[in-house]
């Protein structure tokens, strides 16, 4: 049995792509389960955020195509759509890339301090949902450390940024006042959320959020009196 990895992210595939392999938070523990039924792995992750979605595993080398024909699968898609996308990764490979993953070295801001947490729910969730055994427990736990020791042991964690507050802080240096600017935010999930809601602490009173299904963004829009279109709307919006 080999450690496997399979992804795509913010490098390989743009957001319309992306967004159509995310799992929202209660449909990853199910989704884990079909996972393993259906390819056979013995262990299994799934890290789903809106710059990445990635499946880590305990398998055979073969199964990494498995893994992408599953993915496919389980959203409705075309395999082709996702084929020039995905990365792998296996063994050493596989573990050098999560500690990046983790550490916030892969991310779209360098050092962005969300990802380490997202990664410790993504392997709390798997160990909830019975996927997660002695190889992948350990390697988990030594990826922490790692993220832990990049952050205290080097320079990236002395001026933590998030992507939203990199994106409002270019927003301030290019306009005179944000409360006299209408924002779109693509997509929902945790990086969107944490985006909504420094936009209102910066004064931003309206608010537009995109998504391909709606009823996913009225939740979030009610809670920052936005309001919600479709993904064909946005020409227009824009």
């Amino acid at each position: 049995m080999k450690l496997l990895l399979l992804g795509i992210n913010h490098e390989t595939a743009p957001l319309a792509v992306r967004e159509q392999v995310t799992f929202s938070a209660g449909a990853i523990a199910p989704a884990l389960q079909q996972m393993c039924d259906e390819i056979g792995l013995r262990e299994a992750l799934i890290l789903s955020t809106c710059n990445r979605t990635e499946m880590v595993a305990v398998g055979h080398p073969q199964d990494l195509s498995r893994l992408g024909d599953w993915l496919a699968r389980y959203h409705n898609l075309e395999s082709t759509l996702l084929q020039d996308s995905l990365y792998s990764h296996l063994e050493e490979d596989a573990a050098k890339h999560l500690m990046r993953v983790t550490s916030g070295l892969d991310s779209m801001v360098l050092g962005e301090p969300q990802i380490t947490g997202q990664v410790k729910a993504a392997f709390a969730e798997a160990t909830a949902a019975g996927t997660v055994g002695a190889t992948l427990h350990r390697l988990f736990q030594q990826i922490f450390q790692v993220a832990k020791q990049v952050r205290s042991d080097t320079a990236i964690g002395q001026h933590l940024i998030s992507t939203p507050a990199a994106a409002i802080k270019l927003a301030k240096n290019l306009f005179t006042n944000l409360s006299d600017c209408r924002c779109l935010l693509v997509g929902v999930g945790d990086m969107i959320e944490l985006a909504a809601k420094q936009l209102l602490d910066a004064g931003v009173t309206q608010i537009t959020i995109a998504n391909r299904t709606k009823a996913n963004a009225i939740s979030l829009a009610e809670r920052c009196g936005g309001e919600v279109i479709g993904l064909e709307q946005l020409p227009e919006c824009l």
